[in-house]
């Protein structure tokens, strides 16, 4: 029986061994750049070993006098303090400006606020004075119409009651009988003096009234204290 090569099994076993060539090739590189790369970085930076604590420097500084390490805790509270300081001047500067910022902001909102409230007074002052002169305005004019209805009423009255008449009483000479004629006949009568032919004479007369119950009063009067000789004339007469 005769042996035959596979050529693709061939063909595998140099690509797998191809691969694991590469493989070595990329660890060995990383290892190399990593051990490059820390070295780059010892020259510049003190690696502490594992056995850092039997060095010589560690026990140096564990024994340092008692004069030095008091000094560095002094700096090192003075830097804490100094720092502290800083802050708080700091804190309280800015403290002390949002204060006053702040008052600068209410008083401005106050003037605000009062300027508004002023307004609104004004304008409240400005509504009650329109307010009373339109009611002002309305009761003379509630006043004028009242007067102008008693008026028309009046006249109406008036004018139902017929035309105004008067008594003439006398007709005398001379001024000082007429006035003694007034006198004895009261206060609803007067005297004028007139011309009648040319001659001056008095005129005794009573006021005029369209009141029928009054004008009769005013007969009796000069009846009971004048006599019968007198004239009931109209207005236009």
């Amino acid at each position: 029986m005769s042996y035959r090569l596979n050529p693709y099994k061939i063909l595998r076993s140099v690509v797998i061994l191809a691969v694991i060539i590469c493989l070595g090739v990329l660890a060995f590189n990383f290892k190399k750049s990593k051990e490059s790369a820390t070295n780059e970085i010892k020259k510049d930076v003190k690696v502490r070993g594992k056995n850092f604590f039997k060095s010589k420097d560690y026990k140096n500084n564990l024994t340092l006098p008692k004069e030095n390490i008091q000094e560095n805790n002094k700096n090192v509270i003075n830097d804490i303090k100094t720092n502290d300081n800083k802050t708080k001047n700091v804190d309280l500067q800015d403290i002390k400006k949002d204060d006053a910022n702040k008052k600068i902001e209410d008083e401005k909102k106050n003037q605000e606020k009062a300027k508004e409230q002023q307004k609104n007074n004004q304008q409240e002052i400005e509504k009650q004075k329109q307010k009373a002169k339109e009611e002002a305005a309305r009761i003379e004019k509630e006043k004028a119409q009242k007067a102008k209805a008693v008026a028309e009423q009046k006249a109406k009255a008036e004018a139902a009651k017929g035309p105004k008449k008067y008594i003439q009483v006398a007709s005398v000479k001379t001024e000082a009988g007429a006035r003694s004629i007034t006198k004895k006949l009261g206060g609803n009568f007067y005297y004028k003096k007139t011309v009648v032919n040319g001659k001056k004479a008095y005129v005794v007369m009573s006021n005029m009234t369209n009141d029928q119950a009054k004008l009769n009063s005013m007969q009796k009067t000069v009846k009971s204290k004048y006599g019968s000789d007198y004239m009931i004339r109209g207005g236009g007469k």
